[in-house]
């Protein structure tokens, strides 16, 4: 490290002991050094990567220096021995940025996806000597790194599923239109679950979604105008996007304030014309609540009939009937925030 101009001290045996001292001993110390001195040299080997003028195939004869210096170019045990060290490094601070409120399921599908490939190569280096694998333990590795590999796939899913076939040019309400949306239901979602308080399971958020019909239904009844029925409209879209929140577990443990405004701004987006795909003669009357009524009524329904589900397949499913609740209320606030300013 002092050789590259690495090391900050005087590099004196005293500056030393007092360093293991403060770490909790040798061992540490030199972990620490080691990786202080690991991290300098990948620094300069991404910026040797990018370096242009250089084939695939001298790349290629580059990166297996770093298995032969390893000991790992020809012996295949020690190789995935190695390349789950590697992956071990880069999980940890995957699981980390994945633990924060403000993650949503994609950072959390990667932390997944580094277990599951951890898990598998445990399995690919227990197997290259047959004579030392334990056979009892490899069922049940193999099904960590399913379960594992099978929460990234759900996570990717959920968004994926929520902004397939988006086309911004089939959009009929402007960006201004969306952002009012967006922070009506934003405002509306925080208010139902305070950053400050532990977000609500599924089964809580389900029945407070279904709860957020009753006031509507009243409304109705009554003939309310739309700028009285307007903040139990926000409501019900806010219960929607709770539960889909609540939904994507293992997850954000609170409802911040990005996390909700993740799952807002995909429902007005979802589908081919985003909030559009709702036509404005569906949105007058009660024939949109009876849409919300149906989707809500299929929600539950999803848990209490048909065959065994995995709760991959079921989340999938519910997730669905969520998006349209929440895309019907955004539409219907859309819808009369654009006839309030024109008068109509």
């Amino acid at each position: 490290m002092v050789a590259l101009g690495l090391w900050e001290g005087q590099n004196t045996a005293a500056e030393h002991r007092k360093e293991a001292a403060r770490l909790g001993g040798r061992d540490a110390y030199r972990l620490s050094l080691c990786n202080a001195l690991l991290g300098a040299v990948q620094a300069q080997a991404v910026l040797a990567d990018g370096a242009g003028g250089v084939s695939v195939e001298q790349r290629d004869a580059a990166w297996r220096e770093q298995l032969r210096s390893a000991g790992a170019a020809d012996d295949p045990g020690a190789l995935m021995g190695f390349l789950r060290w590697q992956a071990l490094r880069f999980a940890g601070p995957l699981r980390e940025i994945a633990a924060r409120e403000e993650a949503g399921p994609i950072p959390l599908a990667a932390a997944h996806a580094a277990d599951g490939l951890q898990a598998l190569l445990e399995v690919i280096g227990a197997g290259q000597n047959i004579a030392a694998a334990d056979v009892d333990a490899l069922p049940g590795q193999l099904r960590a790194a399913h379960q594992s590999l099978t929460n990234a796939v759900t996570n990717v899913d959920i968004l994926r599923g929520m902004l397939d076939r988006v086309s911004a040019d089939q959009r009929a309400f402007s960006q201004e239109d969306l952002r009012d949306v967006e922070e009506e239901l934003l405002a509306a979602a925080v208010a139902a679950a305070p950053p400050d308080q532990p977000l609500p399971d599924s089964g809580t958020a389900t029945l407070a979604l279904c709860g957020a019909l009753a006031p509507i239904a009243d409304h109705l009844r009554q003939q309310a105008s739309p700028s009285d029925l307007r903040p139990h409209v926000a409501e019900l879209g806010a219960a929607a996007a709770t539960f889909l929140i609540a939904l994507s577990t293992p997850g954000p443990s609170l409802a911040e304030l990005d996390n909700a405004r993740r799952h807002l701004m995909v429902a007005v987006l979802h589908g081919s014309r985003g909030i559009s795909r709702i036509p404005a003669h569906e949105l007058s009357g009660e024939q949109w609540f009876l849409r919300v009524v149906t989707e809500l009524g299929e929600l539950m329904a999803e848990g209490s009939t048909g065959p065994p589900v995995t709760q991959a397949a079921y989340a999938s499913r519910v997730t669905r009937r969520g998006i349209a609740v929440l895309t019907i209320c955004a539409a219907w606030l859309a819808h009369h925030e654009r006839s309030a300013a024109s008068g109509t």
